[in-house]
């Protein structure tokens, strides 16, 4: 039912590197299981190989001004809610606060302040910090659906630091509620409704026990949470798929959930530290009463970065104009770089 479809093919240069000798390059192209998307696998990953940035310019730059986000000002200059939603204005769970967005781009579109520190390096989230920010978006759902009724299609989307399109540095992630899918969701809903129905099973999970058969991406449980390195990547170095194994919308999720999550999410953040990555995009998709039968939530990262001397971005007219997903790294050679950090969880 599940196909890893792949093309080989090669390109032919004359390398000035080798004295001008012919080489030739290889490439593959992969197409993905469930959406049939192309992803171009090209191996030049001698190219990416990245030093430790030095954040602390852009972290003065940040402070420059005042945030909102910090403990001083946050009760004092951010938005509340209506009364009718929550009386007290905002509410918090430990460091976290949920508040609303000056700037929504959605229906619903608060914003969830993940830490009291302005700054938080990749590697200094921790399981009980990331669950409160994390479970938090729960109390929000579970209102508004109370008083303004079901809403079909809810997200929890981070952008962490400025290289992931992140307008502030102090972390923060953005519920996203609405009445109709965004494109990708919309995708991924239709094509896994087309796979229960033609073979009976649930796509993604049916791809996590593919892949822990295969055990060429599969890198570990963390209690009902599935981790895989995808087959193909809307990233040039890797995408990571996370399928929450219990069925259940956001709403839904005990405590349990959330933390085997952030286990998991900590894991993979300490293997972008040991890459000097410190950036990323992520988004959990919630299932709803619709989907809930055909599709779990599940949830997606990417590592983002800037390259070369000239610290270009990575993402590129490829990207922005072709949708044309490239890949500079063997998703099979990531999940055996990440896999040890993986090796204490309960799946291995």
């Amino acid at each position: 039912m599940i196909e890893f479809k792949s093309t080989s093919t090669y390109s032919t240069i004359l390398n000035p590197l080798k004295g001008f000798e012919e080489q030739r390059i290889e490439l593959e192209t992969r197409y993905d299981p469930l959406l049939g998307e192309r992803c171009d696998l090209c191996l030049f990953r001698a190219f990416l190989q990245f030093e430790r940035a030095d954040l602390n310019p852009i972290i003065e730059r940040s402070m420059a001004r005042p945030c909102p986000f910090c403990s001083d000002l946050i009760e004092k200059i951010t938005p509340k809610f209506l009364p009718r939603i929550f009386p007290e204005g905002r509410i918090n769970k430990g460091e976290a606060w949920l508040i609303p967005n000056l700037l929504p781009a959605a229906i619903h579109n608060p914003l969830v302040v993940v830490s009291s520190n302005h700054f938080v390096g990749i590697k200094e989230f921790h399981p009980s910090m990331l669950n409160d920010a994390i479970s938090l978006p729960q109390s929000y759902i579970r209102r508004i659906e109370e008083v303004e009724g079901e809403v079909n299609h809810w997200s929890l989307c981070w952008n962490y630091m400025p290289t992931s399109g992140g307008s502030q540095l102090h972390p923060h992630l953005q519920i996203i509620g609405q009445n109709c899918p965004t494109p990708m969701e919309e995708k991924v809903i239709n094509a896994s409704r087309d796979y229960h129905e033609r073979y009976g099973g649930v796509y993604f999970n049916d791809l996590v026990k593919k892949e822990k058969e295969l055990g060429l991406r599969y890198l570990g449980d963390t209690g009902n949470v599935s981790w895989i390195v995808n087959f193909v990547s809307r990233s040039w170095l890797f995408e990571i798929i996370a399928v929450f194994n219990k069925k259940g919308t956001i709403k839904e999720f005990s405590l349990k959930e959330f933390n085997d999550f952030s286990e998991g999410l900590v894991r993979v953040l300490d293997y972008c530290d040991s890459k000097n990555l410190y950036s990323f995009n992520m988004i959990i998709y919630s299932c709803n009463e619709n989907t809930r039968d055909y599709l779990p939530t599940y949830a997606r990262f990417i590592p983002r970065f800037l390259y070369s001397p000239l610290q270009a971005s990575d993402a590129s007219a490829g990207t922005l104009l072709h949708d044309w997903c490239i890949t500079f790294i063997k998703p099979e050679d990531v999940c055996r770089e990440m896999r040890p950090f993986f090796e204490n969880s309960s799946g291995l």
